[in-house]
């Protein structure tokens, strides 16, 4: 997902929501658990839409919706097209160019960014090869004609329901009837809303100056009298001193719109009428799957002169670069008919990147793995085996892993099993005299390599220990919001409506707010952060103090950093608080009422190994010279919960 640029947002300015991309996250996470071999995992999501027959207006098949669903790799990139309606052929491009991009130098380990603007410098890349690949997807991203022409591909949502010109980039698994219902329905509703936004505005800002008249009345204030006076007033007939002192007590005195339906009878049946349109919509939402079809089957593809798209030159057909190229069987892939609505072009690639013994992708992906098992591959830059990139420490090794890869069926779970069943990686961190002397840097892997977890498992972690993760599988993004005291925690439907503008954004700023009484499982902020929400223009606070990436592009390599908010979060992160308490009462209700075993029972549940006899002879005499066992049980849980010994592998 790293790779791929997977977030659950648009990127640029107002980084719009996808609310659909997560099924292309679910899909990914099924195809490992599966072990889906690679070859088609790699086929799919570059040309799943070429590998089944379907047509717009028509519920698909379970395979056809897979396979659509895969192709949504290809829209992971951000996407400034979808921002507004305006039409601007820079952003179109950009597009295209990241697409191309991105895609090759996942699956083939190659940067091509060079090559957009002249014949690479390092690497035997011409600029003709550059868009010979851009060919491959340009019938999906084209620039001249983004936009589907027949009535069945186009605007299969309303662009004022807040997804804008995406709504034509969606396959929906409906009937056209189905689809045309949903969009009447969504048109007739926001003009409803529209017309009763002011209204609601209204009552809601009438509601709350009750609210705060009522606290008021309560108040032991020398200006008492005086807000009472200033709050009866219409607020044209008010001097600016009262506008003052009314703003100034208004800050003091918030109420979540929540506790304002709860008090206030009117702002109760109001919201719940907007709550019912507003279910009706959503009900009638048929499934949209965020994938790729061909806009246009037979465009051509020019060459950029510097890479602009204001100066294009010669016409290139799809291709591969001509260094990978069989001179006596060249890739040309098959023209399709003029009334067909596929190209052929990206299953053509697919296959001939899937070959057994094309020399880059199987090695490329064996290279990953590597890397996520060592924290470095064999290959450290693994989005560049060119020039430019790092020489393989172990070469053969990387040629013998990626053959018998292919040869057991291009199999993840095989190639897992195969490096965590050798020496070099069950060998111990600790490192000999001999081996920092011949390998200091340990590129050699004379010693296992000491990493700690990535933020995602940090957090997973944390919470497993305390038992509070909650294992649910799949579904829609959970939206965190931003408490005052900073801490974050899941809304009930990961939506904020904004009601004077009648409008639904999908996962808003930082908002304030609070948490409600109780969340269903698929909706809990205890669930694995990989469901947790993805967004572009920041990383949950917790995470990236772990050094999460922010997903401007895509991110291939994780830096590990070391760093003070790393500590400065678990001693005062809200989360590590939380987990600290349920890990004390874990304990206790495990261990029963004797206070030693408690203590094993925490550095069990936190270490997964016996606990030792002075560490625990340690804690108890620590513990039990403070005044209360409780709270020193608990920050000694903290203490567990943030050491290397969890964060790290060693």
């Amino acid at each position: 997902l790293d790779v791929a640029g997977y977030a659950d947002s648009n990127g640029y300015l107002g980084d719009e929501p996808r609310p659909d991309a997560y099924r292309y996250r679910d899909w990914v996470i099924r195809a490992f658990n599966n072990d889906m071999p690679f070859n088609r995992f790699v086929m799919e999501q570059l040309a799943g839409d070429q590998m089944v027959s379907w047509k717009f207006g028509q519920p698909l098949t379970p395979d056809a919706r897979e396979k659509l669903i895969a192709t949504g790799f290809l829209r992971m990139t951000p996407d400034g097209t979808d921002n507004q309606e305006i039409y601007e052929l820079d952003k179109q491009y950009d597009a295209l160019h990241a697409v191309t991009e991105v895609s090759i130098k996942a699956v083939m380990g190659m940067n091509l960014n060079c090559a957009r603007c002249h014949d690479h410098k390092f690497d035997p890349v011409l600029q003709k090869d550059y868009y010979r690949m851009m060919a491959m997807f340009r019938p999906v991203f084209d620039p001249d004609d983004t936009y589907p022409k027949p009535k069945a591909q186009r605007h299969w949502l309303p662009a004022n329901i807040g997804w804008g010109v995406l709504a034509t980039r969606f396959v929906p698994n409906a009937t056209q009837e189905e689809v045309d219902k949903y969009v009447e329905l969504s048109k007739v509703m926001d003009a409803s809303r529209r017309k009763k936004g002011a209204q609601f505005a209204k009552l809601m800002a009438g509601a709350r100056d009750r609210w705060r008249r009522a606290q008021y009345e309560k108040l032991d204030d020398p200006n008492r009298n005086d807000l009472l006076a200033a709050i009866s007033l219409p607020d044209a007939d008010r001097t600016e001193a009262q506008k003052q002192l009314l703003k100034a007590y208004a800050d003091k005195y918030q109420v979540e719109d929540d506790d304002l339906a709860k008090a206030d009878p009117i702002v109760a049946k109001a919201r719940a009428e907007q709550e019912a349109e507003a279910a009706k919509v959503t009900e009638a939402r048929p499934e949209m799957i965020l994938g790729v079809w061909d806009v246009s089957p037979n465009v051509e593809t020019r060459v950029l002169a510097r890479g602009s798209y204001e100066n294009p030159t010669e016409i290139v057909q799809p291709g591969v670069p001509l260094i990978l190229d069989d001179p006596k069987d060249p890739f040309v892939p098959a023209k399709p008919e003029p009334s067909s609505p596929n190209s052929g072009r990206r299953l053509a690639f697919a296959k001939w990147l899937t070959r057994p013994d094309h020399p880059l992708t199987a090695r490329v992906i064996v290279n990953r793995i590597w890397q996520h098992h060592f924290g470095t591959g064999i290959v450290a830059t693994p989005d560049d085996f060119g020039a430019q990139g790092a020489r393989p420490t172990h070469p053969e090794l990387l040629d013998w892993l990626a053959v018998r890869f292919v040869e057991h069926g291009w199999s993840i779970k095989w190639l897992q099993r195969e490096i965590m069943r050798s020496s070099v990686y069950r060998q111990s961190s600790e490192a000999a005299k001999a081996g920092l002397e011949a390998d200091q840097p340990n590129k050699l892997l004379g010693r296992f390599p000491v990493q700690r977890l990535e933020a995602e498992a940090v957090r997973d972690s944390i919470l497993s220990v305390s038992g509070q993760l909650n294992f649910t599988q799949y579904g829609e993004p959970i939206a965190l919001c931003m408490l005052p005291d900073g801490s974050y925690f899941s809304d009930q439907t990961g939506r904020i409506d904004n009601k004077i503008e009648g409008t639904t954004r999908f996962f808003p700023p930082p908002c304030v707010t609070k948490p409600p009484a109780s969340l269903p499982p698929e909706r809990s902020a205890y669930r694995r952060s990989i469901y947790l929400q993805a967004r572009r223009t920041y990383v949950i606070g917790f995470m990236a103090a772990f050094d999460a990436p922010l997903m401007e592009t895509n991110a291939s390599t994780r830096f590990t950093t070391a760093a003070p908010p790393q500590a400065l979060s678990l001693l005062h992160n809200p989360l590590m608080l939380d987990a600290a308490t349920h890990l004390e009462a874990r304990a206790v209700k495990e261990a029963g009422p004797d206070e030693r075993a408690q203590l094993r029972r925490a550095i069990e549940l936190t270490y997964s190994r016996p606990a030792r006899d002075e560490e625990i002879a340690f804690a108890f005499r620590r513990i039990k010279a403070r005044a209360d066992w409780s709270a020193g049980f608990r920050l000694f849980c903290q203490a567990l919960l943030g050491s290397s010994e969890l964060l790290y592998i060693d």
